[in-house]
């Protein structure tokens, strides 16, 4: 699975089947290998019942990553146990983005990721804008809508590498202009009057200072 909220849904059909039994592993009484589920009883493990069907079909759904053992009852009278391994990336990535002001190019920087183990590419619809770097920030001179990839690289063969996309990143070319209305005083006794406006401003809040000649 990939991802923090990911969900692996799983739908098994043996048209022989009477029964499903899904167990999760507790605990192992020798250790096991990192790459592969424990299916030997050498292992000495202990399961949990999570899920039981009785059929020919059986759905279950997987929010977490674990060791699992599901048996099926054939013809209500053979048995026989399968082990698969269940693994999950807990990655939850986000984008911030700054759009084009005026001559200054935007940029969109991908947050909560590890600074390594992670490789970043940058999409506008399907053409690649940049190619897989370790950089997690992209300069963007174009206004428009991008997509950011996320991959994962490992080595090790007991974890599935994950690739993240996050979508609709949009990016708008600011062009911020001055409008300045101003009253004059009529007298020595009054106070003229000026004011600013800010059309297309690209960040709120901004500050405006105004000095005298």
């Amino acid at each position: 699975m990939c991802g923090k909220n990911s969900t692996l849904n799983m739908r098994i059909s043996l048209s022989n089947a009477t029964n499903f039994s899904l167990g999760e592993k507790v605990n192992c009484a020798n250790t096991i290998p990192d790459n592969c589920p424990p299916d030997l009883t050498s292992y000495g493990c202990s399961w949990t019942t999570i899920g039981n069907t009785n059929g020919t079909v059986t759905n279950q759904s997987f929010t977490e990553a674990g060791d699992y053992r599901l048996t099926v009852t054939y013809d209500s009278e053979c048995m026989f146990s399968y082990y698969f391994r269940v693994t999950k990336n807990e990655l939850d990535p986000k984008v911030e983005p700054l759009h084009i002001v005026c001559t200054t190019p935007g940029k969109i920087t991908v947050k909560d990721v590890p600074s390594t183990g992670y490789q970043f590419a940058l999409m506008k619809g399907a053409a690649t804008v940049t190619n897989w770097q370790t950089a997690n920030t992209f300069t963007v001179t174009t206004a428009g809508s991008y997509n950011v990839l996320i991959k994962q690289t490992v080595t090790n063969t007991a974890v599935v590498p994950c690739t993240f996309e996050i979508s609709n990143i949009v990016i708008n070319k600011k062009n911020p202009s001055l409008v300045v209305t101003t009253t004059d005083m009529a007298c020595d006794t009054n106070k003229g009057n000026m004011r600013i406006q800010i059309n297309d401003p690209p960040y709120n809040p901004y500050t405006i200072v105004v000095r005298e000649k």
